[in-house]
């Protein structure tokens, strides 16, 4: 019976624990849903609202355009722009201020100059239109393109308006757009206006503009009322600086938004977010008044106060509010899960009650097994239970029997099995520690040690192998040694030594790559000794590694540096040759162009061919004088100070000496270096020398990847100057449409001795060397370059300012 209470009691228990936990969990996740949910759906009913108000004002605007184009307004401003545009400027702004300064000095409104602006047909238009909506409408006036009032409903503070923020908004310096006055609250009208001005337009030329004040929260207020409900919440219309233009029974302008509200309005964002207000939680979304916000065409604004009005919008937008109160958010939410949570409670009781039930008919036959067990206890092994059930408690009796059976029929003795069980207790712990400190040993040590089984498959290594090849002995075990860790190349050649160590050969300092999880390759010095078991045979390799890499990497680095260096050694002995060869030239072609010139000057006038002839002499020595010249500059390793020097001229000079090799090369060259471009401080030489390794490498990459003629095949050289940060720059762009640098070589190229060419060809010292000499230059080398398509490289050198 207790274990069926129990048993009915730890059931309702663990029901309620789980009922408690799914309805938290479920309400949890419910009420994020919901709130996000109701989040989105307050951007949508903010956003669907402020379109609403866009659209007010878009009607607006079309009835005010609508006005402006009407016959008689066209009519008054072209005979008023006729009558100004008489007067010489001075004369027509000595009139309008003397204008403006009479209708300022009067204030009666029957006086007959202000009744020529008020009572003539135009304003009795105006006047017209004002009345046929009642209420909706303040101020009406019209000036011409001067600013000049034509026609007003009523007598205005000033005359003149073209020093005005919205007549020069809407008139937009001739281009004309629609002005939103944001007035505040105004005289006109007794309460909050919207200025709508528009231009009036005669063909592309604006002849006039047109004012209306409006009582715009009428119409915005029915618009907004009519949208809120206790399911949509409330809506404000508020300006982004916080102060709110309306919301159900308050002042206009009087209240402003919570400093939270007003900081998210600042983000310029439709967007929405929870508010607390310390008395209850609302969800918050807003979306802005697009028409508000400056968009092309139109422009919104005004000045805090004038004359008559107050309380203007500054640089401000308009946006929609929606307040949902987060408890009418969650109430239907609530009620849903408080009745899941009835129900199951109920289903908890049902379960327990059945559970006690079916506890106590379950308990019964135990009773009789704790019996028979007591007995057993007591030493009466011949003890036995009588069952003839066929379930699991039958066959529980059923080895109950058994078992009493067997612990008859045993000799051993209590103290013998624990002697035994002491014994194997203290070898495991022998053999334990003997475990642990081969273990230990083998993954302190600071060398690979690799155990392969006859087919080469993984059996084990240490952790200091983990680290050293990326892959943890779990990923790779079983799997084969030279599929996983050996390069393609070497694979064959290795499998052979590992059939030699296999068959009883040990080797040792044995070198062979392995490759790396990431895709490197380390150098390990190997030696290798069989494995055999207690019969002799063989079982696997175990393989003892010492990574050599940084070694091997040094010695390689050592012997190229020496290599390099004797190249360089040559480099320089060929420069000296080059420079002696020059110097050799240079006396027997000069000798060549002053013989020339004495057979030029010794011949007939009408030998016009021989004279050509020997014109022609001349110009080919001086282009091979001019040649020598360049390679003899070209080939000085002198420092020159920095001096004044055109890029033109350089390029010329480099040119001349590079221009045939890429000629015959079939390479296109297309040259772009103005004339009058700024002169910058440099020696002419290393430039010189710069440019020489940029083209050259440009004809390399062309060669190499259009080994033959082609029309892509080309070169640009542009020099151009730019400003960057407040400096001046002169740059030489070099660009080939080669096979571009590969992304994995990109960092490596201005490193020393590094190149792709064959080392035939190349050193490795161009680029290296051109880094150097622009950098001592105070300049820049950069390059951009896309495989397959081009390659890139800019000289930026600083424009000479004295």
């Amino acid at each position: 019976m207790r274990y069926a209470i129990r048993l009915g009691l730890n059931i309702f228990i663990l029901g309620l624990i789980i009922l408690s936990v799914t309805m938290f969990t479920v309400y949890v996740g419910n009420k994020n849903t919901t709130i996000n949910s109701e989040l989105q759906h307050t951007i949508a009913l903010s956003t669907e609202a402020s379109i609403n108000i866009e659209q007010l004002l878009l009607e607006k605007v079309k009835t005010t355009q609508t006005l402006s184009i009407t016959p008689t307004l066209k009519a008054a401003l072209e005979e008023s722009n006729r009558s100004y545009s008489q007067l010489s400027e001075i004369r027509r702004n000595e009139k309008i201020q003397l204008q403006n300064e009479e209708w300022q000095a009067s204030n009666d409104e029957n006086n007959a100059f202000i009744l020529e602006f008020t009572d003539n047909d135009t304003a009795r238009f105006l006047k017209e239109q004002q009345n046929n909506l009642e209420g909706e409408y303040g101020e009406i006036f019209l000036t011409n393109k001067y600013g000049a009032l034509v026609a007003s409903t009523a007598k205005l503070t000033t005359f003149a308006h073209h020093d005005k923020y919205w007549w020069q908004g809407a008139f937009n310096n001739g281009e004309g757009a629609v002005f939103f006055d944001d007035r505040g609250y105004d005289d006109s009208v007794g309460g909050y206006v919207l200025g709508l001005v528009v231009p009036i337009k005669q063909g592309d030329e604006i002849i006039g503009i047109l004012k209306v004040n409006l009582n715009i929260l009428g119409a915005i207020s029915q618009l907004i009322l009519s949208s809120q409900n206790e399911y949509v919440g409330d809506f404000k219309l508020v300006r982004s600086g916080g102060e709110i233009i309306f919301e159900e029974n308050s002042e206009p302008l009087k209240n402003r938004v919570p400093d939270v509200i007003s900081e998210k309005l600042e983000l310029g964002n439709n967007q929405s977010f929870v508010f607390d207000d310390s008395e209850k939680k609302w969800l918050i979304g807003m979306s802005e008044i697009g028409i508000t916000s400056g968009i092309k065409g139109y422009d919104f604004g005004g000045t805090f106060k004038s004359i008559d009005h107050q309380k203007g919008n500054i640089g401000e937008s308009w946006y929609i509010i929606n307040y949902h109160s987060m408890e009418n958010v969650l109430s239907s939410l609530k009620v849903s899960t408080l009745m899941l949570s009835y129900t199951g409670i109920l289903l908890i009781f049902f379960l327990a009650f059945t559970a006690f039930f079916l506890g106590n008919q379950t308990v019964k036959p135990l009773i009789q097994l704790i019996e028979q067990s007591e007995e057993v206890a007591k030493g009466d092994l011949s003890s036995r239970i009588t069952t003839s059930r066929k379930d699991e408690i039958g066959h529980l009796g059923n080895a109950f029997n058994a078992m009493a059976k067997g612990l008859e029929k045993t000799t051993t003795s209590i103290e013998k099995l624990e002697a035994e069980i002491t014994k194997r207790a203290r070898v495991q712990k022998e053999l334990q520690k003997e475990r642990d400190f081969a273990e230990n040993l083998l993954n302190t040590a600071q060398i690979i040690i690799l155990v392969l089984d006859v087919e080469g498959r993984i059996v084990r290594f240490n952790s200091y192998m983990e680290s050293l090849s990326g892959y943890s002995l779990a990923e790779v075990q079983g799997q084969s040694w030279f599929s996983v860790f050996l390069p393609e190349q070497d694979n064959l050649k290795l499998r052979a030594l590992f059939k030699n160590a296999i068959g009883d050969a040990p080797t040792k300092n044995n070198t062979s790559p392995i490759t790396t999880k990431d895709g490197h390759e380390r150098q390990i010095e190997w030696s290798d000794s069989t494995l055999r078991d207690a019969k002799g045979s063989i079982t696997g390799l175990l393989s003892v590694g010492l990574d050599i890499t940084e070694r091997k990497q040094a010695e390689e680095d050592k012997q190229e540096f020496e290599a390099h260096l004797r190249q360089h050694q040559k480099l320089e002995a060929i420069g000296t040759l080059a420079s002696g060869v020059a110097h050799e030239i240079n006396n027997p072609i000069m000798g060549i162009m002053n013989y020339a010139q004495l057979i030029h000057d010794r011949i007939d006038p009408g030998e016009s061919r021989l004279r050509e002839f020997s014109a022609g002499i001349i110009k080919e020595t001086k282009r091979v004088a001019k040649i020598v010249h360049n390679l003899l500059t070209f080939s000085r390793q002198e420092k020159q100070s920095h001096s004044a020097a055109r890029m033109t001229d350089i390029m010329n000079d480099t040119l001349l000496l590079i221009r045939t090799v890429i000629k015959q090369d079939q390479i296109t060259l297309e040259v772009d270096v103005p004339e009058n471009l700024p002169k910058i401080q440099c020696r002419n030489q290393q430039i010189q020398q710069v440019i020489m390794n940029l083209l050259t490498n440009a004809r390399d990459a062309l060669n190499e990847h259009y080994p033959e003629y082609d029309p892509n095949k080309i070169c640009t050289v542009t020099v151009r100057p730019f400003e960057k940060d407040g400096q001046h720059w002169l740059r030489t762009t070099i660009e080939d449409r080669g096979a571009g640098i590969p992304v994995e070589i990109r960092e490596r190229i201005f490193d020393p001795f590094y190149t792709t060419k064959d080392r035939t060809t190349g050193t490795g010292l161009g680029l290296s060397i051109s880094l150097g000499i622009v950098q001592d230059h105070h300049g820049k080398l950069t390059f951009e370059s896309e495989e397959n398509q081009f390659t890139r490289f800019y000289l930026d050198l600083p424009i000479d300012k004295g």
